[in-house]
C-alpha cells in the first residue's frame, strides 16, 4: 500500500476532517446535531457558574452593602431574610448548586462524546472490512496492511480525530462563552490574557505541525513493520525453534517497537507540552492585576472580581488546550485517516467468478458421490478483458 500515491495526501486537514465527518450516515449526523444542542448547554452552565462567583464572594466577603440594593433587599424579606448575615447561606447553596450541575452537564457531555465516537469508530471499522473482504483477490497486498487499519489506523482516527474534534468543537464554544463574560467582567485584563494565550498556542501550533505530520507518517509505517514481523516470526515458528534463530527475530521486533513508541513519545509530548507552560503564565498574570487592582481600589472591593477572573481563567486553560490539542491530534493522524478514506472510496466489487453452473451443482449436491475427477482443457481468466 503505497502512501505516496493516496489522493488525499494533497488536501488540508481541515478538508480531511470535513471528507470524514461527510462519510458519515444519517443517524450519525442526527446524534450529533443532538450533542450540539447539549455543547450549548454545557457553555451556557460554564458561563452562568462564572457569573455567580462575583455575588456569592461580594456577599462572604461585605454582605451589609450587597443588603443594602434594593433588588436584593426585597427579594430578602419576601424570603423571609432580614439581616445581611442571614444571605450567606442561601447564596452559597446557590452557587454551590450551579456548580454542580455545571459539572454534571459537562460530565454528560463527555458521555455522550465518548459514546457518539464509539459508534461512528465502529462504522467505520465496519466498512472498512466489508471493503476489504470485496476486494478482487489480484489486488491484495500484504495483509499487515490491511490488519494495520483494522487495527492501529482506525483506533488512531477514533481517539485521534473524531474525539479531539468533538471536544475541539465543544472547548472552543465554551471558550468564546466565558471570554466574552470575562471581558464583561473586566475588559483590559481579560483582553491581556486572552491575546497572550491565544499567541502562544498559535505559535505551539505553527511549531509543531511538520514535525506531527512527519510522525504521522512514520508512525503508519511503523506500524505496519511490526505487525508484518509479528506475522513473520509466527508463521516460521517451527523453523526459528529448530534453527534456534531467536536473536534476529527479535532485534527485528526489538527495533521497529522501540522507534514506534518513541515517535507516540514525542507526539505525545507536542500534544500537550503548550499546558504546562501556559498555566504558571496564567498565574503570574493573575498575580500582577490583582496587586494592581488592589492596590487602586481596597481588598474587599477587588476581591470578587479576582475570584471571578481566577475561576474563569481555570476554566479557560483547559478549553483552549482541548481545542489545541485537536488540532495537534488531526495532525498526529493525518496519515491513519488518508489511508482509511483511501480505502473507503474504493468500489465494492461483488462480481462472482464461479459459473453458475457449477454454484447450481454444488448447490444441487451433484457432486456428492462420484469415483473420479478430471481435468481436461482447463484454463484459468481472472475477468473477461485479462488473458487466459
Amino acid at each position: 500500500m503505497n502512501l505516496n500515491e493516496n489522493k488525499y495526501n494533497k488536501l488540508s486537514d481541515l478538508e480531511l476532517s470535513i471528507n470524514l465527518w461527510l462519510k458519515l450516515n444519517k443517524k450519525r449526523k442526527y446524534q450529533l446535531s443532538i450533542y450540539l444542542i447539549l455543547m450549548l448547554l454545557n457553555s451556557l452552565a460554564e458561563v452562568i457558574s462564572i457569573a455567580c462567583v462575583i455575588p456569592f464572594l461580594s456577599v462572604l466577603s461585605d454582605p451589609e452593602n450587597i443588603f443594602k440594593l434594593s433588588l436584593v433587599n426585597s427579594l430578602s424579606t419576601k424570603l423571609g431574610i432580614y439581616s445581611p448575615e442571614d444571605l450567606r447561606l442561601p447564596i452559597t447553596l446557590i452557587f454551590s448548586s450551579v456548580v454542580v450541575i455545571s459539572g454534571l452537564i459537562k460530565l454528560l457531555n463527555l458521555w455522550i462524546s465518548l459514546r457518539i465516537a464509539a459508534s461512528i469508530g465502529s462504522d467505520l471499522s465496519s466498512k472498512v472490512f466489508k471493503k476489504i473482504i470485496y476486494k478482487p483477490y489480484l489486488e491484495y497486498s500484504n495483509s499487515s496492511d490491511y490488519i494495520s487499519i483494522l487495527n492501529t489506523e482506525i483506533e488512531n482516527i477514533i481517539y485521534g480525530v473524531i474525539i479531539p474534534q468533538l471536544q475541539l468543537v465543544s472547548s472552543l464554544i465554551i471558550s468564546i462563552s466565558l471570554v466574552i463574560t470575562l471581558l464583561i467582567i473586566n475588559f483590559e485584563g481579560s483582553m491581556f490574557a486572552a491575546l497572550i494565550t491565544l499567541a502562544f498556542y498559535y505559535f505551539s501550533i505553527i511549531s509543531s505541525k511538520n514535525i506531527l505530520r512527519k510522525n504521522s507518517k512514520r508512525q503508519v509505517l511503523l506500524g505496519q513493520k511490526t505487525i508484518k514481523t509479528i506475522q513473520e516470526t509466527l508463521g516460521l515458528i517451527r523453523e526459528i525453534i529448530l534453527n534456534e534463530k531467536y536473536l534476529f527475530f527479535i532485534k527485528n521486533f526489538d527495533s521497529a517497537n522501540y522507534k514506534l513508541n518513541l515517535l507516540l513519545a514525542r507526539s505525545s509530548f507536542l500534544k500537550t507540552f503548550p499546558r504546562i507552560l501556559i498555566e504558571p503564565f496564567g498565574i503570574a498574570v493573575i498575580s500582577i492585576f490583582g496587586s494592581i487592582y488592589i492596590s487602586k481600589n481596597g481588598f474587599l472591593d477587588v476581591l470578587p472580581l479576582i475570584g471571578a477572573l481566577i475561576l474563569g481563567i481555570q476554566r479557560i486553560i483547559p478549553s483552549v488546550q482541548k481545542i489545541y490539542e485537536g488540532i495537534a491530534r488531526t495532525k498526529g493522524t493525518r496519515t491513519s485517516l488518508t489511508l482509511v478514506l483511501d480505502l473507503l472510496d474504493k468500489p465494492i466489487n461483488k462480481e462472482k467468478y464461479i459459473s453458475k453452473e457449477i454454484q447450481d451443482s454444488v448447490n444441487n449436491k451433484l457432486f456428492k458421490s462420484f469415483e473420479s475427477l478430471k481435468l481436461k482443457n482447463v484454463c484459468f481468466r481472472y475477468n473477461l478483458d485479462s488473458e487466459l
